[in-house]
């Protein structure tokens, strides 16, 4: 676990926010694409992943005007998940928005990937992501406000493939959830 070294953003606030939004797995691909979507649309940002160039994307994100946040963290632990729901409570912001991306996969036919690949994507995609959505989903309810987008990989609907490893199993393709509010 690696925290952000830079100093709290929320000294930088150049913009009125739209909301709050949690990205997980916004280092690369689709997480970082809705991260971008998500701060051009005046979103102010907490953004993780187990890679450190997290923080390459959270200095990028910083030129829309965002208040971003990051945190490097293996999201596929109990340690892990509770250190970041920690890292948001300690920032002191409602979640508006939680956009659930993070995940693995290591590709191949399920029979062919080696048991502790299939069970690092399990740990990863399904049982870190919902321990994390869990968590931050009882704290939209109490509010009686939030919304959670939960990704997951195109890999699992495409024609014509084997079957690849669990992250085909993912509890959702795409799915919104809408937590108390009406809007």
């Amino acid at each position: 676990m690696v925290r952000d070294g830079n100093p709290p953003s929320s000294l930088q606030h150049h913009r009125p926010s739209q909301g709050f939004a949690v990205v997980t797995g916004a280092s690369s691909g689709i997480g970082r694409e809705l991260a971008k979507r998500a701060a051009a649309a005046g979103f102010d940002l907490v953004l993780a992943a187990d890679e450190l160039r997290i923080y390459d994307v959270a200095v990028e994100l910083r030129q829309t005007g965002s208040i971003v946040d990051a945190m490097c963290v293996d999201l596929s632990t109990t340690q892990g998940v509770d250190d970041f729901v920690h890292f948001v409570k300690d920032l002191d912001r409602p979640v508006d928005l939680l956009i659930a991306n993070a995940g693995i996969d290591h590709g191949g036919a399920f029979v062919e990937t080696d048991l502790s690949q299939t069970l690092a994507v399990i740990d990863t995609t399904i049982r870190g992501s919902v321990s994390l959505i869990h968590q931050i989903a009882q704290r939209m309810g109490a509010r009686g406000s939030g919304k959670i987008l939960i990704t997951a990989s195109i890999v699992s609907v495409l024609p014509g493939r084997r079957v690849r490893s669990s992250r085909r199993t993912s509890p959702a393709r795409v799915t919104a959830i809408r937590t108390g509010s009406q809007s």
